[in-house]
């Protein structure tokens, strides 16, 4: 019964970080891993020339994470907009917080794709999703200090305001943004690599 089962694609897989800098100050990333079984059903006309591949798919379970550069001038030490601005002393000690917001979901859908290799290859994919859940992760609002690293931005606060002087954190956001993006992808990349092994 299984002996017409096979793998393509991803049975040696390997996992590296790859360099990532950022020099914008408010820039948006998003990382999206999951594991999506697919099992499609396909038929081909004209030795192949013609293909027609299609199937359900469900992710079990995705996780979607979007790490943002803030500017201070714009949110609070919460990351939050139009909820009054932060002070004086912590805008000048930090020039950009670094918001992280997470999703674990669900999907229920089709996918198709159709290939023709007649005159001159023409591949359609479409994807339609019939069903979808996600709920949100905690989020983490935080402040990079050159001493202790990524820290909780209503602590860095709490911290500029109890000094006496000025304060000093300089965080950049192209270092800051740069070290924790390449932290995330990996992450997300480990934890991809390990539902596609399983």
């Amino acid at each position: 019964m299984f002996n017409q089962s096979g793998i393509t694609g991803f049975d040696q897989t390997t996992v590296e970080a790859l360099p990532f800098n950022a020099n914008a100050s408010d820039i948006e990333l998003t990382l999206k891993a999951g594991l999506r079984p697919f099992m499609p059903i396909g038929i081909s006309f004209f030795d192949d020339k013609l293909e027609v591949l299609g199937g359900p798919f469900i992710d079990l379970p995705y996780i979607s994470t979007t790490i943002t550069q803030l500017a201070t001038s714009n949110v609070n030490e919460n990351c939050e907009t139009g909820k009054g601005q932060s002070n004086a002393k912590f805008n000048e000690a930090f020039k950009n917080l670094t918001h992280i917001e997470a999703e674990l979901g669900m999907e229920v859908g089709f996918e198709f794709e159709a290939t023709a290799d007649l005159l001159f290859d023409v591949t359609k994919r479409f994807n339609y999703t019939i069903w979808t859940t996600a709920s949100q992760l905690p989020t983490a609002c935080l402040a990079f200090e050159k001493d202790s690293g990524m820290v909780a931005a209503t602590a860095a606060s709490k911290k500029v305001n109890a000094a006496s002087g000025l304060y000093r954190a300089s965080s950049e956001p192209s270092g800051v943004f740069g070290a924790f993006a390449q932290f995330a992808m990996l992450g997300l990349s480990v934890m991809a690599a390990v539902f596609m092994v399983m």
